[in-house]
């Protein structure tokens, strides 16, 4: 990881599981890795909200696709985010300048 990061390396972005192989990786050693860099770390969690918790790991932001395993892919268009203290006010910044929050 130390040799793929470069000087403007902002966000290490993992999935864990991953989508269809479901590999796991040592999250907190590579979210660890990349705040020492300076770099923010976002964990795509679709596949394992039940199971596993990135902030619990070193993410600073969690995201969900409520649409795939939280609804059952058809009858629901919804995303969920979860972050740290420290992202909070910028996401939610983001979420109302985008005009996309659930109604």
């Amino acid at each position: 990881l130390q040799l793929l990061f470069r000087p403007n390396t902002k966000v290490l972005f993992m999935e864990s599981p991953s989508s269809l192989t479901f590999e796991l990786h040592d999250f907190a050693a590579l979210a660890s890795e990349a705040h020492k860099k300076g770099a923010a770390v976002i964990a795509d969690n679709t596949y394992g909200p039940l199971r596993f918790r990135p902030l619990q790991h070193g993410a600073n932001v969690s995201i969900n696709a409520g649409t795939k395993y939280i609804s059952g892919h058809s009858d629901a268009m919804i995303g969920l985010i979860a972050c740290d203290r420290g992202s909070y006010r910028r996401i939610k910044r983001q979420v109302a300048a985008l005009g996309c929050p659930a109604s």
